[in-house]
């Protein structure tokens, strides 16, 4: 059986309470694993929600592959997967990710601009704590895993969450340069504070033993980054 090779060690499923994810490199393989996934689930008393199973194809071209089949249920192919909260292509970009995060993030603020009009809550010291609770949090979801990837350009939209909470809040015209703003109210730039937890998460990764599934993860994605760059 053919599965994905991290570090030299072979890895077939990913666990995670009761979320399971199988990796294989070919559709028979794959066809394998669902057949002992069900034997296993008939065995132990367990059931898996085909409406809620997807199967995701990591390919650069439009091959096409057969239905996937789990207790004769049809598996729906798609193009991307939410996995721990993490959008993830099946191209492995990450710009279809960032975008998620981005849409978000402009949502969890106008959630936060209605609910502050409802309640007739506008003071800033009190909106301040809130968008940096209930929007930053979403924006910089998986940071430490994305964090990485992202261009400027990405950077300047995610900015615009913050500035629209600014100028806003404080009744400040919206072509007030961004900087200016940021000094005058005593706010970070969502970036430095991404790179701030990229960084923490990088000093943690290093602490770990060398043969924790993590830090191998990790230097392989920034060997691969690199590599890309290059």
């Amino acid at each position: 059986m053919c599965w994905h090779v991290l570090a030299g060690m072979g890895i077939i499923l990913l666990l995670y309470a009761d979320d399971i994810v199988l990796l294989a490199r070919f559709p028979s393989d794959l066809d394998k694993q669902l057949r002992v996934l069900k034997d296993f689930c008939s065995t132990m008393g367990m059931t898996v929600k085909t409406d809620k199973t997807k199967v995701m194809i990591i390919k650069s071209k439009k091959d096409t592959y057969a239905n996937f089949l789990y207790d004769n249920s049809n598996l729906e192919e798609v193009s991307s997967y939410k996995y721990l909260g993490i959008d993830i292509h099946h191209k492995l970009n990450w710009n279809y990710s960032i975008e998620k995060r981005i849409n978000g993030g402009w949502k969890a603020y106008f959630g936060l601009e209605n609910n502050c009009k409802a309640t007739n809550l506008m003071t800033w010291d009190k909106n301040k704590p809130l968008f940096e609770t209930l929007v930053t949090h979403v924006i910089l979801y998986g940071c430490e895993v994305w964090g990485c990837s992202i261009f400027i350009e990405s950077w300047r939209k995610i900015e615009q969450i913050q500035k629209r909470f600014i100028t806003y809040n404080l009744k400040i015209k919206i072509n007030t340069p961004y900087p200016i703003l940021l000094i005058e109210v005593g706010v970070s730039l969502i970036e430095s504070l991404a790179m701030t937890r990229l960084l923490l998460y990088k000093h943690k990764i290093n602490n770990m033993g060398d043969h924790r599934l993590p830090k191998l993860a990790f230097n392989s994605s920034q060997n691969h980054l690199w590599l890309k760059r290059g």
